[in-house]
């Protein structure tokens, strides 16, 4: 065989190698880039679905708040020791929740860290700040100077921050979906459930101002806590009757018969 055909099939040979070794690349590539791409958008996914559940904690912390703020403001005479510390423990529960999803301060549109527009925060931080002013108020009158007005005046500027709240939980909801469709069932499903968890608190609140305060109820407070009530029904109806909800994990198990015996059964209601 001469030198120069030895060149040749040594050309040839590398040659074959090498378009092997590309082809073998491609192919490699063309099954580990979707793979990547999966684990990178789950990675994503819960990454946003560890935030938009500190969105809901805050929610609830700030639901939560109202309960010993109704406690302090319809006490006749001077609240006790305890009701006070625990509407201070309730209150910094709430302003630490609002803090932690406050930060961290990033321009990055694709971190999952990205924050909520301040301009969200600092609304509902601006009329939770009021609506305890007036809880405060309400507190400090004496108890032939405390209204039935006066109370649900404190009662209603509760309600009204979880109201403004909303607007950060939709902000989140919809960079959520965006992010990835395929989980908007989950993530809505989760912003319902805390909404089933903020109405059930909140007819409590709409009949507490003329207990409170020893006044008949008002046809007003009938109308809201009849409204809610439907709400409530309607929210479990979408929810509880979601047999794969309560399946998907071990945690959830036996939570369905749980609720409808405590909170509607208990009640008198029919979910």
């Amino acid at each position: 065989m001469s030198r120069q055909t030895g060149r040749s099939l040594y050309w040839k040979l590398w040659t074959g190698a090498g378009m092997a070794v590309v082809c073998t690349a491609v192919l490699a590539a063309s099954v580990i880039a979707p793979s990547y791409g999966d684990y990178w958008l789950a990675r994503q996914n819960l990454a946003h679905v560890e935030r938009f559940r500190l969105v809901l904690d805050a929610a609830n912390r700030i639901s939560a708040e109202r309960g010993p703020s109704n406690v302090v403001m319809g006490s006749i005479g001077a609240p006790s020791t305890a009701a006070l510390q625990r509407l201070a423990e309730f209150r910094a529960a709430s302003d630490a929740a609002l803090n932690v999803i406050a930060r961290p301060a990033t321009a990055d549109l694709d971190d999952p860290e990205h924050p909520i527009p301040l301009r969200y925060i600092e609304s509902v931080r601006f009329r939770l700040k009021y609506a305890r002013a007036e809880v405060d108020r309400v507190d400090n009158l004496a108890v032939n100077e405390k209204r039935l007005e006066d109370v649900q005046q404190g009662i209603e500027g509760m309600l009204a921050v979880v109201d403004d709240y909303q607007s950060v939980v939709a902000w989140n909801v919809n960079e959520l979906v965006d992010t990835d469709g395929g989980i908007a069932a989950s993530v809505l499903t989760g912003h319902m459930l805390s909404d089933l968890r903020e109405y059930g608190g909140r007819i409590a609140s709409q009949i507490m101002a003329p207990i409170a305060t020893g006044h008949p109820l008002d046809r007003k407070n009938f109308i809201e806590s009849s409204r809610t009530r439907g709400r409530i029904n309607e929210l479990w109806r979408l929810i509880g009757g979601q047999d794969a909800l309560f399946r998907s994990d071990p945690r959830l198990s036996g939570k369905r018969e749980e609720i409808e015996r405590i909170f509607f059964l208990a009640m008198g209601w029919e979910s």
